[in-house]
């Protein structure tokens, strides 16, 4: 009823079968970085993702091992056991012992204990407000009791729990306190691997015999670690043997026998019981005090029992003695059964140095099985001898023949051999978030509840991740791309899949923090598993499956691509590899782990070979077919963020220009964010009230104090608007105050804080330090970046010490100093064939940076470039053959002669032939004309020799495209207009792509050129073409030297010349600058210099 009038309260009555969430919503925005980001790393994420795994597997596995779960109770409970026929008296005797040895506990507030006649247990109570009073923890008061009761003789004690029966667990028989975990334990191939030596038969006493023989041989051997028996020493007892006949002549029944025996005891049971209310008391009957004062220290003996009076039906009394022939014996123990057969267990562990080895297992193994064999085994016994592994033989067949089923019922549902795989493979990575938050929460993997939770786990995950596959495979069959169909079905499931896990992940906190008796580890390790495999598992089911759905079918389409002598020697590498794993290592952990390594490492490895054999190749392109470089669209931005910070501020634009986005103008725009307030109040609460442990105090400090930061920011919003146009102006002066109480006041209470608890003064000062000092570099850089500082051109007082300070602080990644982007090129587009290309522009116009991406030094930010129809993105080395790149600067030894430094160079170019290698450094000196001067030292040469030299170089290895960025610059003219010339001899049979800033260079040797200007193309085409651009906007005139000051101001003269009292000028201008002016023919620079001076990005193409 509640819930008809809450849904039909709405506004909008139009039911929703499905809801689809938007793709502009923030919380679908951030899952498709998340998967995009996952599937253009698919190798990285899975690898990431398997090693997080199995380490969080083996960490947890390791702290269960050493560091047993405990309940976390205000009480120790002491299990003493006696040795057998141990007497009320002596048991009592060992619990005083102890009682006055716990005395002391500074802790305690009383002492319970419970004796019977072999065993006892004494249970310390500690008070409630205990850990107040106490700067001990709970392990540290057990490890005193442990200390304070250890060496009393005659008695085993040990801190066992007591069943909520009340009867005792830690007085099993030796060899019988098996961990409820070491089943899992071994199964892994972790924690100690235990053998035994199992005897069977009906006689008993023989095989307690044989059991201690094979004890103590095996005890002696020095590959052997701590040997058990199940079968306690025999118990001593009194025997009675009734004369049944005489019995009977004298009118005794055996209910007058039970009845005197039990009367032998100083107290029995009445066999009847008291009842109050719902509770039931047995009655027990016991000797009054005060009539056995004199007997109270007296044990009974043989002679009483002997002595004990019979009455029988007519009330006579007859001793004991005559009715029973009494004799003192010894009776076993205890005994064992499997299958109504006697049994008998000797365990016993191999030390570490021969667990780690295979062969010396085995050695060991066969030293064991030589001992049984070598006993004289009595008729009728069966002494059998069990490995670690041969116990779990059965398992391992059962679950591989359970997994082989799953994987062909998912076969057939899916018609696919890879769905399966990629199902199957996620099954035991829905634990690592359970995994993860037992680590971090201190609680065990090895307990029923924990592992309870695995299975609830399981079935939730596999269950998404069944429907996410299915609904991507129908979005493929209706056309859609793979990764289209992944998103889609996403975006699809997420809603359902987070609102299944939102809502059991906040139902299981209240049980994960219980804190009662008990309740701290029976519900709390089952719901930390819930939560801790729910949050991550979410992830796994959105992210992991479809990334890793893509990457094997990528690689699967990879490996189909490779020729038949691939595929062969990897599938004989990795039978090889699974040879070698399965006959020389145990432990089934590390088996799985060595596998999965393998089933990776052979592809990569093939992968990784295959790319690193990818060479530059002249071949790539045919020698007869032209070279043609198409750019397209192309742009370079210089410090720009990463991808992932430019997705999610585009998502945020689109938000914003759309009118999504959360503004907060009125006091009512704050309802719509009004559920993060009993949030953060319960973060205040689980903080620094219900944490104690000041490593989760401190990392959940610093979570609510960027929680508190967000609401404040949400709120600074609110009050900017609504102080704006002079209203309010008490809230104007608020923020500012706010403002410091939260980003500098806040932390500095939180240290105090952390004084109170912590009383550590020390490390609280280092936490200080370093939060503060990241809170002064997160505002000063945010300084630097608001008001854009030039930190080379301070002013004012201290400005050294500012400087050091601000230079400091740029560097800081992060949280520093935000570097702005700078567009080097913008959407340049251009073809370039055989001949001299010419990049015109002035410094920093892009030139270099265009010239680069084409050689493949730099990465594009977008666009492509295509040679012959080739990607240089994707064949980058192949294409490295047919380019020699000459930057700007470059080094050689000068010590060296030409003819040695390229000698030199050419080995390192693989021409190792010497005869191919003279011919080729002889045809390149020849091409830039400095064969006679080739064994002379470089280190002599001129500026232009050097440059020439440079050409000789990239000629090495026959490049058919030539890169040379501004290689005039600084060459006199005549060694300008002799390299210029070389470039136009070397570019009648290949591209050479020349710049420059100096237009003479381009008119008389390109026949094409493109104009650069502030990343910009301003042209592209002929030169002779480009004056075409200026003409109507060259003037020339004359006019009067007073006015020539101010005119230059304001307009581009070209250049001027004094005529007496007039100065001639010519002038480019768009309109008509002057009275007298005349229209001039324009020339090239001319040209250049218009379109340089154009505001607007118009290109025109010849």
């Amino acid at each position: 009823m509640a819930t008809y009038f809450l849904l039909s309260g709405k506004a909008d009555n139009k039911s929703e079968v499905f809801k689809k969430l938007s793709i502009h919503d923030r919380l679908i925005q951030l899952y498709h970085l998340v998967l995009k980001a996952s599937m253009r790393n698919p190798a990285t994420t899975i690898i990431g993702t398997l090693a997080v795994f199995f380490a969080a597997l083996l960490i947890s596995l390791t702290l269960s091992m050493n560091n047993p779960e405990e309940i976390n109770t205000p009480d120790f409970r002491l299990s003493v056991r006696m040795p057998a026929g141990s007497t009320l008296e002596k048991t009592d005797a060992v619990v005083a012992e102890i009682e006055s040895r716990l005395a002391s506990l500074p802790e305690k507030e009383n002492i319970v204990s419970r004796i019977e006649e072999e065993r006892a247990t004494v249970t310390v109570n500690l008070p409630e407000d205990w850990d107040k009073k106490s700067k001990r923890s709970l392990p540290e008061i057990k490890n005193d009791i442990s200390e304070k009761t250890k060496n009393i003789s005659s008695a085993e004690i040990s801190m066992d729990d007591i069943s909520t029966s009340g009867g005792f667990t830690g007085g099993e028989s030796e060899g019988e306190n098996i961990n409820p975990g070491s089943g899992f334990m071994r199964m892994l191939g972790l924690g100690s691997e235990s053998e035994s030596v199992i005897i069977k038969g009906e006689d008993f006493d023989q095989m307690k015999n044989l059991a201690d023989d094979i004890r103590t041989y095996v005890d002696n051997l020095s590959t052997v670690e701590r040997v058990s028996m199940n079968v306690q020493d025999n118990k001593p007892e009194v025997q009675l043997f009734f004369d049944m006949d005489y019995i009977g002549r004298n009118d005794i029944t055996l209910m007058n026998l039970s009845s005197a025996l039990m009367t032998f005891g100083r107290e029995y049971s009445s066999e009847a019981t008291f009842r109050q209310g719902t509770d039931s008391y047995d009655i027990i009957i016991k000797y009054a005090e005060e009539d056995t004062l004199s007997n109270r220290n007296t044990d009974k003996t043989i002679d009483d029992l002997r002595r004990l009076e019979v009455n029988n039906t007519a009330g006579a009394v007859m001793e004991m003695e005559e009715l029973a022939k009494i004799i003192f014996a010894y009776g076993m123990g205890n005994i064992h059964r499997e299958n109504q057969e006697k049994q008998a267990t000797v365990t016993y562990n191999f030390t570490e140095e021969i667990t780690s080895s295979k062969d010396l297992l085995e050695g060991a193994r066969t030293e064991v099985e030589s001992i049984v064999a070598g006993l004289n085994i009595p008729a009728g016994i069966a002494v059998e001898v069990v490995h670690e592994e041969d116990q779990l033989k059965d398992f391992y067949k059962l679950i591989g023949i359970a997994f082989l089923l799953i994987f062909m019922i998912l076969a057939a549902v899916f018609e696919s051999l890879s769905v399966p795989f990629v199902l199957l493979f996620s099954i035991p990575l829905a634990a690592l978030g359970s995994l993860i938050a037992l680590i971090l929460t201190g609680n065990t993997l090895l307990s029923a509840n924990t592992l309870t939770g695995f299975l609830i786990l399981l079935g939730i995950v596999v269950n998404n991740g069944i429907i996410l596959i299915d609904y991507t495979n129908i979005l493929r069959k209706r056309g859609n791309r793979r990764s289209r169909a992944l998103m889609a079905a996403g975006v699809a499931r997420i809603r359902p899949i987070l609102i299944t896990a939102s809502t059991t992940v906040l139902a299981m906190f209240p049980l994960a923090m219980g804190k009662a008796e008990f309740v701290s580890v029976i519900g709390a390790s089952f719901a930390i598993t819930v939560i801790g495999g729910l949050t991550l598992s979410t992830l796994l089911t959105l992210v992991f499956i479809p990334t890793f759905y893509s990457g094997l079918e990528n690689s699967l389409d990879w490996f189909r691509s490779l020729n038949w002598k691939n595929k062969i020697i990897q599938l004989l590498v990795f039978c090889l590899l699974i040879f070698l794993i399965y006959t020389n290592i145990d432990k089934f952990i590390w088996k799985l782990i060595t596998t999965i390594l393998s089933i990776i490492l052979v592809p990569a490895t093939t992968w990784f070979i295959i790319n690193s054999l990818r060479k530059a190749r002249e071949t790539v392109i045919p020698s007869g077919e032209n070279i043609n470089i198409r750019v397209q669209s192309l742009v370079k931005i210089y410090e720009r963020e990463n991808r992932w910070l430019r997705e999610w501020k585009a998502g945020d634009r689109t938000r914003t220009r759309l009118g999504l986005k959360n503004h907060f103008r009125k006091w009512k725009d704050m309802t719509r964010v009004a559920w993060q307030f009993p949030l953060f109040a319960f973060m205040i609460y689980f903080t620094y009230f219900y944490l104690s442990k000041g490593f989760w105090i401190f990392i959940f400090s610093i979570a609510t104090w960027f929680f508190l930061s967000a609401i404040w920011n949400q709120f600074r919003e609110l009050f900017t608007n609504l102080a704006a146009g002079g209203k309010k102006r008490l809230l104007k002066k608020m923020i500012p105050v706010i403002d410091f109480l939260v980003f500098w006041t806040v932390p500095l209470l939180n240290l105090i804080l952390f004084q109170l608890k912590w009383d550590n003064i020390a490390v609280v000062l280092i936490l200080g330090f370093f939060w503060f000092l990241t809170l002064f570099i997160y505002r000063t850089g945010q300084k630097l970046s608001r008001e854009n500082i030039d930190i080379y051109r301070l002013e004012g007082r201290f400005r050294g010490i500012r400087k050091t300070v601000y230079k400091i602080v740029a560097a800081v990644p992060l949280i520093g100093k935000k570097k702005k982007p700078f567009k080097a090129l913008s959407c340049v587009s251009m073809d370039i064939g055989n001949g001299m290309f010419g990049l015109l522009g002035p410094n920093g116009a892009g030139k270099t940076t265009l010239m680069r991406i084409i050689c493949g030094i730099l990465e594009q930010s977008y666009g492509k470039v295509w040679i012959n129809g080739l990607d240089t993105s994707r064949k980058r080395e192949e294409l490295q053959g047919l380019i020699g790149y000459l930057p700007q600067e470059f080094g050689s030894y000068e010590n060296m002669t030409a003819h040695e430094y390229l000698h030199y160079q050419a080995m390192l170019k693989n021409l190792i032939d010497k005869k191919a290698r003279d011919e080729r450094v002889t045809y390149v000196l020849k091409a830039v004309h400095m064969e006679e001067r080739r064994h002379e030292k470089i280190g002599s040469y001129s500026g232009g020799m050097k440059q020439r030299m440079g050409i000789a170089l990239i000629l090495l290895h026959l490049p058919r495209i030539l890169v040379v960025d501004e290689p005039t610059a600084g060459l006199d003219p005549r060694e300008r207009i002799r390299f210029r010339n070389l470039l136009v001899e070397l570019s009648r049979d290949r591209v050479v792509i020349f710049s420059t800033h100096i237009i003479e260079d381009i008119s008389s040797s390109c026949n094409q050129v493109a104009v650069l200007n502030k990343g910009k193309l301003r042209y592209l085409g002929k030169p002779i073409d480009m004056t075409k651009e200026a003409e109507g906007h060259v003037w020339q005139f004359s006019m009067p030297e007073e006015n020539f000051g101010k005119f230059v101001d304001e307009h581009l003269v070209v250049h001027h010349m004094s005529e007496g009292e007039n100065v001639r000028v010519r002038v480019i201008s768009e309109a008509k600058p002057w009275e007298n002016a005349i229209s001039a023919t324009p020339n090239l620079e001319d040209a250049y210099l218009w379109l340089l001076r154009k505001k607007e990005n118009n290109i025109k193409v010849v």
